[in-house]
């Protein structure tokens, strides 16, 4: 009984003192925490006031460099008060004044105001624009009695001059006639008949047609008559789909350039047979 009662002592003694040395621990561990808490507190503290010396400084450069302006320099040395004198000498004075007025707010709308002054001057002095319409003709020089000669002019340039001169011309009769399938002759008919008449119409342009629709169209343009075809070449006139500078009347590479290249083959052939007396009917 007596050896029995001295072994739970022990493992209550060695209990209590493993519940100490938690608690020595945890208390430990807990003030680690506090500490480093503090201590992040502190450097972000100083990082905050490092970044706002660093930005105090660069502020006056930074708002200076939003408000500049090509400017001739007469006016802002007229506000900071820099009388003429000699190009050197007026630079480096200028330079100086401008130094002195960054420093305050006061200055620094001063500058401010007159570089503004000197834009709206400068926006008096522009002519007014006006939005150049498409040329009609191309220019023409007369070198003699019966001869001219064209220049200054791309090739595709006059194309669309002449496209556009035809469509404005020739007569809309049928425009909007479209070949109808029959119970004999199903594929008569067109596959994207709507579409054609949105865009035959002005209502759509062939960049906003999604790219599947485009490649079934183009099954459809042996369809169409040559009135068709002209009218749907000058609504696309300036789409250029391969980018800017080329030349879209003869261009290959996407659906879409695919589809004005065969549209094109197909308006000049007619055109062609028109010209030399074959003459295909416009609305048939």
């Amino acid at each position: 009984l007596f050896g029995a009662a001295t072994s739970e002592e022990q493992a209550r003694a060695e209990n209590e003192q493993l519940e100490l040395q938690r608690a020595m621990t945890s208390a430990s561990l807990q003030r680690i925490v506090d500490r480093l808490e503090e201590l992040r507190q502190e450097a972000t503290k100083c990082t905050n006031k490092c970044v706002a010396e660093m930005r105090r400084p660069a502020r006056f450069v930074g708002e200076r460099f939003l408000s500049l302006r090509p400017s001739s320099g007469a006016a802002t040395a007229a506000a900071l008060g820099i009388p003429p004198t000699s190009p050197g000498r007026a630079r480096g004075a200028r330079v100086e004044a401008l130094s002195r007025q960054m420093k305050t707010p006061e200055g620094r709308q001063l500058l401010r105001e007159a570089e503004a002054a000197e834009e709206a001057a400068r926006e008096e002095e522009k002519p007014p624009t006006q939005d150049a319409a498409p040329m009609d003709r191309p220019p023409v020089e007369q070198k003699g009695e019966g001869e001219w000669r064209i220049k200054g002019m791309y090739k595709h340039q006059v194309l669309k001059i002449g496209l556009r001169k035809l469509d404005e011309l020739w007569a809309t009769v049928g425009l909007f006639e479209f070949p109808q399938p029959g119970l004999m002759d199903v594929g008569r008919g067109l596959l994207r008949e709507k579409l054609f008449q949105e865009m035959l119409a002005g209502t759509i342009r062939l960049q906003s047609v999604p790219i599947n629709d485009v490649a079934a169209a183009q099954r459809d343009l042996h369809k169409l008559t040559l009135r068709q075809l002209l009218r749907l070449r000058v609504q696309h006139i300036d789409f250029v789909p391969s980018g800017c500078g080329a030349d879209s009347v003869s261009t290959l590479g996407s659906t879409h350039e695919a589809f004005l290249t065969m549209l094109d083959g197909r308006l000049f052939r007619l055109l062609g047979q028109r010209a030399i007396g074959e003459r295909p009917a416009l609305a048939s």
